[in-house]
C-alpha cells in the first residue's frame, strides 16, 4: 500500500493490513479518522482462521504481490517498474518487558534483521526505477504510477494521503477491495502501537512522574542516547534507545550493548515504579485507544488476514 503520511512509521508497515471484498459495500474512510462504516464486512473476509498478527513470510506474501501489480500495470503502459521485496521483515518485539525478562534475554529482538530491513527499505527508496528514466519522461512515468488524482484524511498522526488514479490505486484496489478502504486501513496501523500507548499514558500523572524517574535513572546510568538530538521525550524502554542507536549509527546494537541497556533498563524501572505505574494503567490504556478506534485488536488482525487471502490470488 502506497501512502503518503506527514507523521506516521515506515511506509512498508502501512502495507501489511486487510481489505474488504470487491462486491461488498465499500467500507468509507473517517475524515475524523475514526470507526468504518462497515468494518464487519472487512472482518468477515479474515473470519475463516483464528485472529492472529500475520507472520514476516505472510507480510511478504502482501508486498510482493503489490510490487507484481504495479509492475503489470506499467508494464501495460509500455513502462518498466521492477523492484526487489524484500524478505528482511522482523517479527517485532515485546514492547513492554519485565524485569525478569529483561534479565533475562533483553528485548528479544533481531536487531541484525531490523538493520537489513532498514537498510533495504532505504535502499529500495534510493532504487525507485523512476531514478533511471530519463528527466524528460520522468512526469509521464510518475503519472502512470501514483496518478495525478490524491484523496487525504486527517486522523490522529497528522494527515494521510492515497492516490485514487494509475498503477497504485489498481494494486491497492485488487489487494484491499478499494482506494478508500487501503486509506482507512493505513490509518488503522498506529492503533495500539507503543508510540501510541505511550502518548495515552501521559494522561496520568503518576506515569509521567514515573517516566521522568527512570529517564533520570538511564541518564545516570549513561545510557547517552536519551539526550540524542531526534530522541523521543516520551520513551519508557530501552529498546526504543537501541532503536535510536541503530538508526543513527547505521549499525546494528552488539548483544553486549543490549544486555548492557536491557540491565539498566530492569534496574531503573524498578527504583522509579515505572512497571508497576504502567501495569496499572495500560490495560485501560489499551481499551481507550481501542475503543475510540471503533473496534477490537482481533478484528485489526482478521483484516491482515483478509488482505493476505486477496494477496495469494495474486499471479
Amino acid at each position: 500500500m502506497f501512502v503518503a503520511r506527514r507523521l506516521g512509521p515506515a511506509l512498508l508497515a502501512l502495507a501489511l493490513l486487510g481489505c474488504s471484498g470487491a462486491d461488498r459495500p465499500r467500507s468509507q474512510p473517517s475524515r475524523e479518522g475514526g470507526k468504518s462504516e462497515r468494518i464487519e464486512d472487512l472482518v468477515d473476509l479474515g473470519s475463516s482462521g483464528p485472529a492472529r498478527p500475520l507472520t514476516t513470510e505472510e507480510q511478504y506474501v502482501i508486498q510482493a504481490s503489490w510490487d507484481r501489480l504495479i509492475s503489470a500495470c506499467m508494464a501495460k503502459a509500455g513502462l518498466r517498474w521492477e523492484v526487489v521485496t524484500s524478505r528482511n521483515l522482523p517479527s517485532e518485539a515485546n514492547p513492554y518487558p519485565t524485569k525478569s525478562e529483561l534479565l533475562r534475554s533483553g528485548y528479544a529482538a533481531d536487531f541484525a534483521a531490523m538493520h537489513l530491513s532498514d537498510r533495504d527499505a532505504n535502499e529500495r527508496f534510493l532504487n525507485d526505477p523512476i531514478n533511471s528514466v530519463p528527466p524528460a519522461d520522468q512526469a509521464a512515468y510518475q503519472r502512470a504510477f501514483s496518478g495525478t488524482k490524491t484523496l487525504t484524511v486527517r486522523d490522529g498522526e497528522g494527515t494521510a494521503t492515497i492516490s485514487t488514479d494509475g498503477c497504485v490505486a489498481e494494486a491497492n484496489a485488487q489487494i484491499y477491495g478499494s482506494v478508500e478502504n487501503a486509506l482507512w486501513l493505513s490509518q488503522v496501523v498506529e492503533v495500539g502501537t507503543p508510540s501510541q500507548l505511550n502518548r495515552a499514558l501521559m494522561d496520568y500523572p503518576d506515569y509521567v512522574q514515573a517516566l521522568r524517574k527512570w529517564q533520570d535513572c538511564m541518564r545516570s546510568a549513561g545510557v547517552s542516547w536519551m539526550d540524542g538530538e531526534g530522541a523521543g521525550p516520551n520513551w519508557d524502554t530501552g529498546y526504543e534507545v537501541l532503536r535510536f542507536q541503530m538508526v543513527t549509527d547505521d549499525t546494528a546494537p552488539t548483544k553486549q550493548e543490549e544486555t548492557k541497556i536491557a540491565s539498566d533498563d530492569a534496574e531503573c524501572g524498578t527504583s522509579s515504579d515505572l512497571f508497576d505505574v504502567r501495569s496499572e494503567h495500560l490495560p485501560d490504556v489499551k481499551a481507550k485507544v481501542w475503543k475510540k478506534a471503533g473496534f477490537e485488536q482481533s478484528d485489526k488482525w482478521r483484516l491482515q488476514q483478509a488482505s493476505l487471502a486477496r494477496a495469494k490470488l495474486v499471479r
